[in-house]
C-alpha cells in the first residue's frame, strides 16, 4: 500500500477513530476506520457500514446486484463489495 499523496509505503492501514469498536459515536452513524500516512499525514476514511449509512440518510437499499468498483489507488476493477485490491495492496482485511 501506498500513499496516494507522496508514495511513501509507511502506512498506518486501519486506525480506530472511536476506542471501543462497534460502539456508536453520539451523532455519527458511520464506523470510521482511517488509514495514516507516516510521512506526509495524508489521512484516508473508510466507513465500515456504508450501506447502513446511505439508508440511514433516506437511500434505499437497491434490489439489483451491486456493480463493480474502482480501486482508488491504482484503477483496478474490483467487485462492489471489495475493501482491499489484489493487484496493489489497497485497503486490507
Amino acid at each position: 500500500m501506498r500513499c496516494r499523496e507522496c508514495g511513501s509505503e509507511r502506512i498506518a492501514p486501519d486506525v480506530r477513530l472511536a476506542e471501543t469498536p462497534g460502539a456508536p459515536v453520539a451523532g455519527l452513524l458511520a464506523q470510521l476506520r482511517a488509514a495514516v500516512c507516516a510521512d506526509c499525514g495524508r489521512v484516508t476514511l473508510r466507513a465500515e457500514n456504508a450501506l447502513d449509512v446511505y439508508i440511514a440518510q433516506g437511500g434505499e437499499a437497491k434490489k439489483s446486484p451491486p456493480t463493480n468498483i474502482q480501486c482508488p489507488s491504482c484503477g483496478s476493477v474490483l467487485p462492489a463489495a471489495a475493501t482491499s485490491c489484489e493487484v496493489c495492496g489497497w485497503g486490507g482485511a
